[in-house]
């Protein structure tokens, strides 16, 4: 007789080990003795999770403790963790010596076990329904060593240092391991330094065509004026322009001013200086003796906004209008534009405009001389 004995043997033995891959520690300084944050980043092997299945798994981020120090009293806001799904960092339990957290039982919930002296930090699920992600996820383990709660401080010698990794899965200590190598370094800062120079480009062109570009001299002749045709910027009187370019880089902007040798007096007639056809605040009419000048229009490329200054602004100022108003003028300067900021490639459009009365003395030698001041405010 021949029997058949069938037996059937089940074998029950430890998680085997294998190594973490992709391991980093993003640092955010690495300079000798100095407080830094921790990015720890490491991917599970293929086939493993971090669970509370079985025995609940630990991931142990171990620091070497004869070279960093560890610092204050550490808070749950100090650290993240994610597996791929962004994890509540429930409690902590930091002193000497701890390995285990006691927290909440939660599907996301984690805890921190902190050895101060190992200078080891344990993250594991508060409890078995804490939901695990896919096999092979990547883990990140953030650390804050740089705020006034626990602080994290580089070693005082330069020089390249280990940071191991491990977990206990399914009960196994250290069935996953790894390491990572950080460099701290004298000085991880570089200075670096540079000098602007201070610019201020102005130029003032004159033409009944806007966007000119002329050379000096630069003119405004109205011609002849009578009681029935006041004269002003524009093709109809073939008046030019005062077309004033303003750029510059100082911080606080700049102005241009305007003011002319006669004052109030306006346009002198230089055989006779005591005729004049006077300045002052009003509107141009004909048959009114007033002569000026108003801002049409500003513009500007980029930077601050060229503005019209507060003497000029709200006026009637338009170009082949006989009705303007203008604003009085002095010898010693009025501003007229200006940029509160730095500008590039401003622009502003003068009007001139005069008209007279019927007992403005005869004379075909007025003239008056304007001058145009930039300045800038570094």
């Amino acid at each position: 007789m021949i029997s058949l004995i069938a037996s059937s043997f089940i074998v029950v033995g430890p998680v085997k080990a294998s190594s973490f891959t992709s391991m980093s520690d993003t640092m955010t300084r690495l300079k000798t003795s100095t407080t830094a944050d921790h990015t720890i980043g490491l991917t599970l092997p293929a086939t493993y999770d971090f669970d509370a299945t079985g025995s609940i798994d630990v991931i142990v981020v171990d620091f070497p403790a004869v070279n960093f120090v560890m610092g204050g009293v550490w808070a749950t806001t100090d650290f993240t963790f994610s597996d791929g799904t962004p994890r509540t960092i429930n409690a902590l339990n930091q002193g000497a010596g701890v390995t285990t957290v006691a927290c909440a039982d939660g599907v996301n919930n984690v805890g921190v076990a902190i050895d101060t002296t190992g200078m080891d930090f344990r993250i594991l699920p508060c409890g078995v329904s804490y939901t695990p992600q896919v096999a092979g996820a990547t883990i990140t383990f953030t650390i804050d060593g740089t705020t006034a709660d626990g602080t994290l401080t580089n070693l005082v010698a330069a020089n390249t240092y280990t940071v191991n990794l491990a977990m206990t899965d399914e009960g196994s200590v250290g069935a996953h391991t790894g390491s990572i190598s950080i460099g701290i370094v004298d000085n991880d800062q570089v200075a670096v330094s540079a000098n602007i120079d201070p610019t201020i480009t102005f130029d003032i062109d004159t033409s009944t065509i806007i966007g000119a570009d002329t050379a000096t001299p630069y003119v405004v002749s109205f011609g002849t004026v009578t009681t029935v045709d006041s004269r002003v910027s524009g093709d109809t009187d073939s008046v030019n322009y005062i077309l004033l370019d303003l750029a510059t880089n100082a911080a606080s902007g700049a102005s241009v001013t305007i003011q002319n040798v006669n004052g109030t007096s306006g346009l002198v007639s230089a055989s006779t200086p005591a005729d004049t056809v006077a300045n002052s605040d009003g509107a141009i009419a004909d048959g009114t003796e007033r002569y000026g000048f108003c801002v049409n229009s500003v513009s500007w490329t980029s930077g601050s906004p060229l503005t019209v200054s507060a003497d000029y602004l709200g006026m009637t100022c338009n170009a082949d209008s006989e009705t303007n108003d203008v604003e009085d003028l002095n010898t010693t300067g009025k501003s007229i534009i200006e940029a509160a900021g730095p500008i590039a490639g401003g622009r502003a459009v003068i009007v001139a405009n005069v008209s007279v009365s019927a007992i403005t003395e005869a004379h075909d030698d007025y003239a008056d001389t304007l001058t145009f001041v930039a300045t800038s405010t570094f």
